[in-house]
């Protein structure tokens, strides 16, 4: 239903970052009082009231959920297992439900009752779920979590972390004797054994950072060695995302650029980063751009030329 005279439990601040990508500052509402779950920004949670049970310590392990979801742009309450008096059961971490609940529920205790605010990223997107769910809509949950079950849970962080190292180093071996593909498939296994690791302790999260710069960087070297700028741009991104200096992942997102003929953004990447590319002679690259840009244009200027002539 919908209650237009609603109001949340949380008031509203704003702030700005810029997003690298597109180089332009957007201005985020961010739910005060709440926490980010990670370091995207798509999730927040509340605590209503603590739990003191159980809590989870691994991905993978079966857990059941109260729930009530609503639109945050109208407080129009789409869905409720409350209301079916069946709390919902799934295996956490596996992409059963929306992102937003595998990066939520994980951070919570047997009887805790906390609040979830989750991005259109985290949630159903642009698409939306219809009839309910408008594309790129926020969402938020009320959760309580009744119970976990760890017997189907899968690896702990440390053997998360000890594995992927080792999936890394034999990647890292299939690179460079060019066995490009089960390189591929090689980094993204490790990076997927990265990507539900909530609960990690401090130093673990330091390790998980590190690697994950490094999975994602070589993912970008080896897309760029077969010759796709579009997923070579995606992965050199996703280590901007992580430390937004860091040379080579700004040096292949520019050779990505070029490699899908976006020679300006390439030559605007370097400029504006000439102090952190201390190593690369920048003037030359950007007269390398240059120069593959005046053969693109002239050869799509004779493709013209030659179409019109027949």
């Amino acid at each position: 239903m919908c209650n237009d005279s609603r109001s949340f439990p949380f008031s509203l601040k704003k702030f700005q970052f810029t997003l690298f990508k597109n180089k332009t500052k957007m201005t985020l509402e961010v739910p005060e009082g709440y926490i980010a779950l990670d370091d995207t920004n798509n999730v927040y949670k509340r605590i209503i009231t603590e739990g003191s049970g159980q809590s989870i310590t691994k991905s993978g392990c079966t857990v059941k959920v109260h729930y009530t979801g609503s639109l945050y742009s109208n407080g129009e309450v789409f869905d409720s297992s409350i209301e079916r008096g069946d709390p919902i059961s799934f295996k956490l971490g596996t992409g059963q439900v929306i992102k937003g609940w595998d990066v939520g529920i994980a951070t919570m205790k047997v009887g805790e009752h906390s609040e979830l605010f989750i991005r259109s990223d985290y949630g159903y997107g642009k698409a939306g779920s219809p009839p309910k769910i408008p594309g790129d809509s926020i969402l938020i949950f009320k959760v309580e979590l009744v119970h976990v079950d760890e017997s189907t849970a899968d690896l702990t962080i440390a053997e998360k972390l000890s594995r992927a190292s080792v999936l890394k180093d034999e990647g890292n071996t299939l690179f460079k004797t060019q066995k490009f593909d089960d390189a591929l498939k090689t980094y993204k296994q490790a990076a997927d054994l990265l990507s539900n690791t909530f609960g990690a302790e401090s130093d673990e999260s330091e390790q998980i950072k590190n690697l994950k710069i490094n999975l994602y960087s070589n993912l970008a070297a080896v897309y760029l060695k077969i010759k796709d700028g579009l997923h070579a741009s995606e992965y050199s991104q996703k280590v901007l995302d992580i430390d937004s200096t860091h040379s080579k992942a700004i040096f292949r997102l520019a050779q990505s650029k070029v490699l899908m003929n976006e020679f300006d953004n390439a030559i605007e990447l370097y400029n504006l980063h000439k102090n952190v590319l201390k190593d690369l002679d920048v003037d030359q690259e950007i007269l390398r751009v240059k120069k593959i840009q005046a053969h693109q244009v002239a050869a799509e200027k004779k493709c013209k030329c030659d179409w019109i002539d027949l």
